[in-house]
């Protein structure tokens, strides 16, 4: 009996707080605060509602960003200065090459400066036959089942500073395989065996399709130009005496402080 008296007291407790505690709040509303609850996360991510969070204000008082980076993007902008881009030249743009499609075996005499071509034909790039794009078409004999081997071209440019202020390329456009002099020295070697060339010698692959297309890129050493005039020689070489085709360009780059005489 005694402990029913305790449980009903408890109960009548629990009660009358309840009742004081809902008429409180009726007759004394909370009041909002001015300051909500805020969840920081770090700059960049998002919230469920996908905006997405920035620095806190009192970092952007302080001179911080609101911007969100990119991660190729240097926070700090330390990124050096891009280099001044240096004057490249074409020297052979709109210069005729000199050539000889005789067929005949030139030996070595025609790679020098000082050979003698005024009796050679001349023509622009491309030079060759066989394709759509052939500014010069050149002969290749009286057999087409027997075509020449080997066509010879040669060009002159001339510059008025040292080389030593100035770096060279040289793209290259060749169906078969060429060999390329700058004043009667070897610099370039493409789809021919190495060793001694003659003039019957075949290159070492037939370029066909896609690949007749392409530029072949090959560094020079600046220090084969000289002051004056320069002249550059190419050997082209055929794969077969059959093949339908023959394609030559070239492209000569001086990149730096040069200077051509036109």
């Amino acid at each position: 009996m005694k402990a029913f008296l305790v449980t009903c007291l408890i109960l009548l407790f629990l009660g009358v707080f309840a009742f004081v505690y809902t008429v409180a709040k009726y007759f004394f509303p909370e009041e909002e605060s001015d300051n909500p609850i805020s969840v920081q996360l770090p700059v960049g991510e998002k919230f469920s509602d996908n905006t997405q969070a920035t620095s806190p204000p009192e970092e952007l008082a302080k001179g911080g960003t609101s911007k969100v980076l990119d991660e190729t993007e240097d926070v700090l902008e330390t990124k050096s200065p891009s280099r001044p881009r240096q004057a490249q030249i074409d020297a052979l743009k709109g210069r005729k090459w000199k050539y000889d499609d005789s067929g005949r075996n030139l030996g070595t005499e025609w790679r020098k400066v000082n050979f003698d071509d005024t009796d050679w034909e001349s023509g622009y790039a491309p030079l060759g036959y066989g394709d759509d794009d052939i500014a010069t078409v050149i002969e290749f004999g009286p057999n087409e089942k027997r075509k020449y081997i080997t066509s010879y071209f040669r060009i002159d440019f001339e510059v008025t500073k040292d080389s030593g202020e100035m770096e060279t390329s040289a793209s290259l456009r060749c169906d078969d395989g060429a060999i390329i002099y700058l004043n009667g020295r070897e610099v370039i070697r493409y789809n021919m065996p190495v060793g001694h060339i003659g003039y019957r010698k075949l290159s070492e692959k037939m370029i066909s399709g896609q690949e007749e297309n392409i530029f072949t890129h090959h560094h020079i050493d600046s220090k084969g130009i000289k002051k004056g005039r320069n002249v550059l020689a190419a050997e082209v070489h055929q794969r077969a005496g059959i093949s339908s085709d023959l394609i030559f360009d070239l492209r000569f780059i001086l990149t730096g402080k040069s200077s051509l005489k036109h």
